[in-house]
């Protein structure tokens, strides 16, 4: 059932970019194809705001003590990473999105999603938020909606039994609920977006915007947890670790 929900989600959001996507005689919308300007934007912006996460991480006490120093090591290359995926995205689309996506920003009507909230992150200003953006930033707000969503179902779990082989198979059902999720939503978007007329330069794109924007989304939650609710940061950062531990792989 949450498989088939992801799907749905997916196909939901590639239907919303498609429309955002068209021509239009309103100045604010329709989709304009990203430059070497907006590339280097990206870079500034993104690694100032990732530096920052990075600098809130190695100063929170209530952050992971291995996770905390496994940024400390390696938050140069992840910085550099952002410089690498920006350039990556040149030729990508650039529409109105929504630009806070998350499952808190769904209403689910007779088996149907609604997306709600267009007004973008609160912490940004108003013309951050009107600016056209990545399809992919949305995308990555959705996937790591569900690492969100995973960490709060293992916090609310009430069972009376303790034990770590009962908590490590709920780890396990919470990890394969994420995988499963992640992947349906993608291949759904995937498919619901198709037409969309991207003119990636490389090859891989589609891929660096994605993981790009999931950097900036990580490093948002972090500053945005950091401030708000401190008992959750670990969640964006294990999040970071994850990604980070992942396009450090496969730069490696």
């Amino acid at each position: 059932e949450l498989t088939s929900f992801a799907r749905m989600l997916g196909r939901r959001l590639g239907e919303m970019h498609r429309v955002l996507a068209q021509p239009t005689d309103n100045p604010d919308f329709g989709a304009i194809t990203s430059t070497q300007q907006d590339v280097d934007e990206w870079a500034r912006s993104i690694g100032a705001q990732l530096q920052e996460a990075l600098s809130e991480v190695a100063n929170s006490p209530s952050a992971n003590r291995e996770n905390a120093a496994w940024l400390a090591q390696h938050g140069d290359q992840l910085l550099a990473v952002v410089k690498q995926l920006a350039q990556l995205c040149l030729g990508g689309l650039r529409i109105r999105v929504h630009g806070d996506l998350h499952l808190g920003q769904v209403l689910v009507v007779q088996g149907d999603a609604y997306l709600i909230d267009f007004e973008g992150e609160p912490t940004r200003s108003l013309q951050e938020r009107r600016t056209r953006h990545s399809p992919m930033k949305d995308v990555a707000g959705m996937i790591r909606s569900f690492d969100y969503a995973a960490a709060m179902a293992l916090r609310n779990t009430q069972s009376t039994d303790a034990s770590p082989e009962a908590e490590q198979v709920r780890r396990s059902v919470a990890a394969e609920y994420r995988s499963q999720a992640r992947t349906a939503f993608q291949d759904a978007y995937r498919l619901a977006a198709a037409d969309l007329p991207h003119a990636w330069h490389e090859r891989d794109g589609e891929v660096a915007a994605l993981a790009l924007f999931s950097l900036e989304k990580a490093a948002y939650e972090i500053l945005y947890e950091a401030r708000y609710r401190p008992d959750w940061l670990d969640v964006p950062v294990q999040g970071l670790v994850e990604l980070g531990q992942h396009l450090l792989g496969r730069a490696g």
